[in-house]
């Protein structure tokens, strides 16, 4: 059983490569895999090795210094599948495993097709009213591909006078599935602009597709209908985590949170000012950011906090209250308020609850946020942005997340679909079309807020 693997991100994205039985992945320039050695620096010089036994494929971590992960999870020795994304250092390149063999491609194509319709159902519940058109609209999308792959498939398989027909009747459903997409887009507008710019994105991938379908006359061999297809399984995923960031009721979760949001003004022990964003846990107007914006390189405390609170004109001088020695946060309080602030509905850290394929949303200030004075005497408010996302891979300490719309800011909050805060972004990175963004785990948070109690 032949397979190969097929990089999606880092310095190497779109290269296929067939694998040995026996491949050893890493930048050494006699890696059966090589990564680029001054690019993909979370990649270690040998870093793992991928191996054929018994009929079956394994992957196999050499003891690298920052991991292998296998869908999300970090892994010693596992089987691959089908589909398996592997990826090789926490935020290091991601790749896809492929078995190339006919009838395996056949059978995970069907379960991954089966997966899929359950996943769509199970989000049909947490949907608001208003959102219905757009998840009916985005759902219908991704079962319209789920069948054109299935037709590519059959398509490769009939005689020459059946495909011109098959062909004919495939782009018709093509142009049925660019019209539920036109449907989305509509749906979205005024709610989460950033999310219908990846779904006109994820249209024009499909609409390539279809010239291309158009402009390909009949023939007898397959490679060309393989690629298709696996071009537009390509925009079934990408349609996937859409819907599912389309899902979240941002609209409840920012009026519930909203204004517990602040900008965070830090001037450095060097005299440099930063902004970012904290949010209140307590109302004693206790907030937690992140660490780095409080502490510059040398470790040295900052000469002066402030926090503006969202939709608020009045500055606050704020001092640390704690720092963490071992994850990227921080505790800082306003003294001179005398009311209570309002606070996060709640924090969320049971760490089983962060599942890869989950969607979240943020509030920030990324920039500073929608508007931002020069000068704080001006007095504007202070008004932060949003955005949503799915978690792509998790572990105990941290998760990362394939972002629709501003990247956020250091010290902003992540949400879960209940409203709870379940991390604290702390940085992130460009992956294609969506930023690819890094937070900590609440459950990191427990340490530090225990001495305060």
């Amino acid at each position: 059983m032949s397979a190969a693997i097929r990089v999606l991100t880092g310095a190497r994205a779109g290269l296929v490569l067939p694998l040995p039985n026996d491949a050893i992945v890493g930048r050494r320039s006699d890696a059966d895999l090589q990564f680029d050695p001054e690019r993909d620096l979370e990649v270690s010089a040998r870093h793992a090795l991928i191996l054929y036994e018994n009929g079956r494929w394994y992957v196999r971590d050499l003891g690298s210094r920052n991991g292998t992960w296998l869908n999300g999870e970090r892994v010693r020795q596992a089987e691959l599948r089908h589909g398996d994304r592997l990826t090789f250092g926490w935020q290091g390149p991601e790749t896809e495993f492929l078995v190339t063999a006919d009838a395996a491609d056949g059978s995970v194509a069907a379960t991954r097709a089966s997966a899929a319709v359950s996943a769509g159902t199970r989000g049909t519940h947490a949907i608001r009213i208003q959102n219905v058109k757009l998840r009916r609209a985005v759902t219908l999308l991704s079962v319209t591909v789920l069948v054109l792959s299935g037709t590519l498939i059959v398509l490769s398989r009939r005689s020459n006078s059946l495909r011109e027909q098959e062909r004919a009747a495939l782009l018709a459903r093509i142009d049925t599935l660019l019209a539920a997409g036109e449907s989305a887009v509509l749906a979205l507008a005024g709610q989460r602009e950033e999310l219908a710019a990846a779904l006109r994105a994820s249209q024009e991938d499909v609409r390539r597709v279809r010239d291309q379908i158009a402009r390909t006359p009949s023939r007898s061999d397959t490679a060309g209908d393989e690629g298709l297809r696996r071009e537009l399984q390509t925009a079934m995923a990408a349609l996937e985590r859409q819907q599912l960031a389309a899902s979240l009721d941002y609209t409840r979760i920012e009026n519930e949170s909203r204004r517990a949001i602040a900008v965070i003004w830090v001037e450095t022990a060097a005299g440099t000012i930063l902004t970012g964003t904290a949010f209140a846990i307590r109302p004693d107007a206790s907030l937690v950011t992140s660490r780095h914006l409080v502490r510059d390189e040398q470790d040295r405390p900052p000469r002066r906090l402030a926090i503006q609170f969202a939709d608020s004109d009045q500055v606050w001088p704020a001092r640390v209250l704690a720092v963490s020695a071992t994850a990227d946060l921080a505790v800082v309080k306003v003294d001179n308020i005398t009311s209570s602030v309002p606070t996060v509905r709640a924090l969320n850290a049971r760490v089983d609850t962060i599942q890869p394929g989950l969607p979240v949303a943020l509030i920030g200030y990324p920039l500073g946020g929608e508007t931002w004075p020069q000068d704080l005497r001006t007095g504007r408010v202070a008004r932060p942005l949003g955005s949503v996302g799915v978690i792509m891979a998790a572990n105990s300490d941290a998760f990362e997340i394939q972002g629709y719309g501003a990247a956020g800011a250091s010290g902003s909050p992540v949400f879960d679909a209940n409203g709870e805060v379940i991390g604290i972004l702390m940085g992130g990175r460009q992956a294609g079309r969506a930023p690819r963004l890094v937070a900590v785990s609440v459950s990191r948070l427990s340490a530090l807020l225990e001495p305060l109690r």
